[in-house]
Parts: structure tokens; C-alpha cells; sequence
């Protein structure tokens, strides 16, 4: 669509443009053809299949200036997507980490339970996914069991 039929439209109504379509025919008639015969410069049929084309020519240049715009849109939707896709991996990497130090934590406790509650064998040693999360001093003192 033409760069000032698009500002056209966007700054003005719609009804203003028929309104000076119809006074543009109401002038063509009155322009004279010959000495002695006023008429119009095109006939009441093309006027109104010249209409007809031109309301479809801006009904398919709308449909198009959508088009793009809704291309522009799915584009930006598939970015995010991927984007969101890859946030998705490292989430699940990240998710997997924590299951397996929280499964490690679970396992060592469940250990010391077990040494707490039978009073013989080796005190198990922390594992190293939560090396980091407890008070290390605390099992330097106690010799290594085997229950790693």
C-alpha cells in the first residue's frame, strides 16, 4: 500500500474518504464532454465498479499490513520460545543437581539415624554433594566408615 494512501487512512476517518469519492463523481458530472452535452466522465456502472475495486484493493493492502504484523509477532513468539527452551535445559540441569545433593543429604542422614540408633559401626562419611552445606569440623574428629 502507497506510503500516503497508508496516512490517509491512519489519520483520517474512512467516511471522509467516501465522502470525497462521492463528491469527486458529483463534480465529474458536471464537467463538460462536449459544446453541447454535460456529463459525466465516467458512468454510474464504472463508478461503481471502481469502488468495489478500490474498497477490495484496501481490504487486501489491510490484510497484508495484518499479515506482516502478525509475522512480526509469531517471530518474536518463536524467540521466546527458544529462549524459553534453553531456560528449560538449565532448569532440568539444575533440578537434576539438586535432586542428587538432596538425595545425598537424605541417604547421609539416614545413616547417622541408623549408626545413632544401633550405637555400633563406623560414623558415615558426608558425602561430597553436601560437603559444602554442613560444618566440616564436626567429622574430622570421628574416624571414616566405609559407608561413603
Amino acid at each position: 500500500m502507497p506510503k500516503h494512501l497508508k496516512v490517509l487512512l491512519t489519520v483520517r476517518p474512512p467516511w471522509l474518504l467516501v465522502l470525497a469519492v462521492a463528491i469527486a463523481f458529483g463534480g465529474g458530472l458536471l464537467i463538460p464532454t462536449s459544446p453541447t452535452f454535460r456529463g459525466p466522465l465516467v458512468s454510474v456502472e464504472n463508478s461503481v465498479l471502481i469502488a468495489a475495486i478500490a474498497g477490495l484493493g484496501v481490504l487486501v493492502g489491510n490484510l497484508y499490513m495484518q499479515r506482516g504484523q502478525d509475522l512480526a509477532r509469531i517471530g518474536k513468539l518463536e524467540d521466546d520460545l527458544k529462549s524459553a527452551q534453553k531456560n528449560l535445559h538449565s532448569f532440568r540441569d539444575e533440578n537434576s543437581t539438586l535432586r542428587d545433593t538432596l538425595n545425598a543429604a537424605a541417604s547421609f542422614i539416614n545413616r547417622v539415624g541408623l549408626r545413632l540408633m544401633s550405637g555400633r559401626g563406623p560414623w558415615p562419611q558426608p558425602p561430597e554433594q553436601i560437603a559444602s552445606h554442613i560444618d566440616a569440623e564436626l567429622w574430622d574428629d570421628i574416624p571414616a566408615g566405609g559407608t561413603d
